[in-house]
C-alpha cells in the first residue's frame, strides 16, 4: 500500500511540473506567436504572408504567425518558439503557425 501512494504522489508532482513548464512556455494573450528556424534539411519553403509567394527557409529567419510551411521529400526543418519548445516538421507536410 506504501508503494502506491509513493507512486501516487510521483504522479502528482509530475504532473504539475509539466503543467508549469506548459504554462511558462505560453505567449501572453494577444502577442503574437514567432519562431525562429533553427536548422533545414532539404526542401523547405515557407509564405510568411497570405497572399506572399513561397520562399526557401534558412537557418536564422523567423517564421511569423500565420506563415505556411511545406516540406519536400527527404526534408525536416526545425523550429524554435522562444527558447521554450521546438517543433520538428518532417517530410511531405504542410503546417501553418498558428497559437
Amino acid at each position: 500500500m506504501r508503494h502506491m501512494r509513493v507512486w501516487g504522489v510521483s504522479l502528482a508532482l509530475l504532473a504539475l511540473g509539466v503543467s508549469a513548464l506548459a504554462l511558462y512556455g505560453q505567449q501572453p494573450v494577444g502577442q503574437p506567436v514567432e519562431a525562429t528556424v533553427v536548422s533545414v534539411t532539404g526542401n523547405v519553403d515557407a509564405r510568411l504572408t497570405p497572399d506572399g509567394e513561397y520562399q526557401a527557409v534558412t537557418p536564422g529567419m523567423k517564421i511569423p504567425e500565420g506563415a505556411t510551411i511545406c516540406t519536400g521529400a527527404r526534408s525536416t526543418v526545425e523550429l524554435d518558439f522562444d527558447g521554450h519548445s521546438a517543433v520538428i516538421v518532417k517530410r511531405l507536410t504542410i503546417v501553418r503557425v498558428d497559437r
